[in-house]
C-alpha cells in the first residue's frame, strides 16, 4: 500500500505546487528534500543517494544529459579516456557537455597524473589562457626547463640560457650556427646572406645586411621618443660618421660650427729609420706624414734595452709560417704553420725537437758542475736516450699518483745499478722484486724454441712449456732445476 501512496502524493505535490517537497508540504524549490530529523541525536541516515556506477558503466552511458550527476565507486574498470578522462578517482563526477568533471579535484585518492608528476603525450594542441596570472616554473638544475632537450635548454642553476645546446657556458649562448646565421632580425630570403642579423663564419663574427642597399647603423637614445645617429655603414661600404650619406670611404661630419672633426695627437715630424708612411700632425697641429717605424712594418736595431711591462695584459704574436717566431734563427724557432717547437734548431720534426749539436745535454733540471755528466735530467750520446743523475749515489725513480697528495713508487734505479721494481733494492741485490700478490714469471719457450737460442751465455734460465721444468744452461747443456 506505500508503494501505491507515494506516487500519488508525488503527483498530488507536482500538480498542487508545481514543486516537489519531501519531508516538508512547502518546498522551496524544483525540488526540496527536508531532513527527518535536522536536529537532535536520532541516528536514521538522511540523505541524498545518487546513482553508483564503476567508471566502465560511466564510460559507456549515450545520450547523457549536460549536468547529470554520478558516483563512480570504482575506478579498477574502464580507461582515462573519451568521456571519463578525467574520472581518476572515487567520487563525485557531472557531465559538462563533453566529458566527466570531477566535482571537487582536491578529495581525490588517485596520484596527481599531470605532466609535473609523470611523462605523457598530447592528444590534441593545448592552450593556456593566463590572462593577467603568471605561469612560474621554479628549479634549481642545470637544463632545468628544456624544449626538445637542446633546441632551448635553461641552466636554472647558473642562470643560463642555451639555445641549440644543453650546456650555456654564458648567459645566453648559442650552438652551431645554421650556416652562418645566429640570429636573424629579418631576412629576404631563406639563405646566409640575404638576412638582417648576426652570425659566424670562419670564426669571424658577421654583422649581416639582407641586401647591398641595406645599412648598418649605430645609434644612441636622445630622449624617451627619438634617437641620435653615431655611425652609418653604408652597403657600399661607405662609412659616415655624423652624416647618414658618406659619399667616400670615410666622410666625417661634425654638423654644427665649432665643433672638432678629425683629431689626431701624439705624433711629431721625426723621421725615425725605416719604411711605411703615416698621416699625422705635428706639436703645432700641422698635417704630416710621419715614417712608421715598429718593428712590424720594419727591420731596426734597438739603440738601448727595452722592457715591455704587461701588468695583467696579454703579448700574443700571431703568425701561419714555419719558424714564425724566432730569436736568432734556430736558438728557439716556432713553427706556428704546424704547431712545433724547436730548440737549437729552425725546422723541428716533432711538437718539440731539439737540435742534434755534439753533447749528452737535452733537458737539465739541476747539475752540479758544467759538464756532460754531474746533471739531472735527459740527453742523448751514442744513439742512446739517457736518463742523467748526478752522483752515482742519484736514484731514476718512476711514480705513479695514487690521489691527490701523495705518489707510489713504481720502480727505482739507484745509482750504482741495483734495480728494484715495487720497492728499493737491497743492498746485496742487483735486481729486487716486491709484492705481496704477484710472483715473477721467466720466459717460457718450447725445447724446439729455447734450441733455437745461439751464443747462449752460462747461467741463461727460461721455464721449458714441454717438459713444464726450470732450466738453466751450465756452459755445456741445458739442466733442469
Amino acid at each position: 500500500m506505500k508503494k501505491i501512496i507515494i506516487p500519488i502524493l508525488l503527483i498530488s505535490s507536482i500538480y498542487a505546487y508545481s514543486q516537489i517537497g519531501f519531508n516538508t508540504a512547502d518546498p522551496k524549490a524544483s525540488l526540496d528534500i527536508t531532513a527527518k530529523n535536522a536536529t537532535g541525536t536520532t541516528t536514521n541516515a538522511d540523505g541524498l543517494l545518487i546513482p553508483r556506477v564503476d567508471r566502465q558503466r560511466a564510460q559507456s552511458m549515450n545520450g547523457v544529459e549536460t549536468s547529470t550527476m554520478i558516483y563512480v565507486n570504482n575506478i579498477s574498470t574502464g580507461s582515462l579516456a573519451g568521456t571519463t578522462i578525467n574520472v581518476d578517482a572515487v567520487g563525485y563526477y557531472y557531465f559538462n557537455g563533453i566529458v566527466r568533471v570531477k566535482l571537487n579535484n582536491s578529495v581525490s585518492t588517485a596520484p596527481d597524473s599531470t605532466i609535473y608528476n609523470t611523462d605523457g603525450t598530447l592528444t590534441s594542441d593545448r592552450t593556456v589562457n593566463q590572462d593577467d596570472k603568471r605561469l612560474t616554473f621554479t628549479s634549481n638544475t642545470i637544463n632545468g626547463f628544456s624544449v626538445d632537450g637542446t633546441t632551448l635548454s635553461i641552466d636554472t642553476q647558473n642562470n643560463r640560457v642555451g639555445i641549440g645546446t644543453a650546456a650555456p657556458n654564458a648567459p645566453l649562448q648559442f650552438g652551431n650556427p645554421i650556416g652562418n646565421r645566429i640570429i636573424v632580425l629579418s631576412e629576404e630570403a631563406n639563405n646566409d646572406h640575404q638576412y638582417n642579423g648576426w652570425g659566424v663564419q670562419s670564426r669571424i663574427l658577421r654583422y649581416q645586411t639582407a641586401s647591398n642597399d641595406t645599412d648598418h647603423v649605430f645609434s644612441s637614445a636622445n630622449n624617451a621618443t627619438s634617437s641620435k645617429e653615431l655611425m652609418r655603414i653604408k652597403g657600399n661600404g661607405n662609412v659616415g660618421i655624423g652624416t647618414d650619406t658618406p659619399t667616400t670611404r670615410l666622410e666625417i661630419s661634425t654638423g654644427a660650427a665649432n665643433t672638432s672633426g678629425l683629431k689626431l695627437t701624439n705624433l711629431t715630424s721625426a723621421s725615425p729609420v725605416g719604411v711605411g708612411k703615416s698621416l699625422g700632425v705635428d706639436v703645432d697641429g700641422n698635417v704630416i706624414t710621419v715614417t712608421n717605424s715598429n718593428i712590424y712594418t720594419a727591420d731596426g736595431t734597438l739603440a738601448a734595452d727595452r722592457t715591455v711591462t704587461q701588468g695583467a695584459r696579454k703579448l700574443t704574436f700571431s703568425s701561419n709560417a714555419v719558424n714564425g717566431f724566432s730569436v736568432d734563427g734556430d736558438t728557439f724557432s716556432v713553427d706556428t704553420e704546424n704547431n712545433k717547437v724547436g730548440i737549437g734548431t729552425a725546422n723541428p720534426n716533432g711538437l718539440l725537437q731539439f737540435s742534434n749539436v755534439n753533447t749528452n745535454r737535452k733537458i737539465v733540471f739541476y747539475e752540479v758542475v758544467n759538464n756532460d755528466h754531474q746533471f739531472l735530467g735527459f740527453g742523448s750520446e751514442l744513439n742512446a736516450l739517457r736518463y742523467q743523475t748526478n752522483t752515482a749515489t742519484s736514484d731514476h725513480i718512476f711514480y705513479s699518483g695514487i690521489n691527490a697528495t701523495s705518489s707510489k713508487e713504481l720502480m727505482r734505479v739507484k745509482g750504482d745499478g741495483r734495480v728494484g721494481i715495487g720497492a728499493a733494492p737491497n743492498q746485496s741485490a742487483a735486481l729486487e722484486v716486491a709484492s705481496t700478490n704477484k710472483g715473477f714469471l721467466l720466459p717460457r719457450l718450447t725445447t724446439a724454441q729455447r734450441d733455437t737460442i745461439t751464443s747462449v751465455p752460462a747461467g741463461l734460465t727460461i721455464y721449458n712449456t714441454n717438459t713444464g721444468e726450470i732450466q738453466y744452461w751450465n756452459a755445456s747443456s741445458w739442466v733442469s732445476l
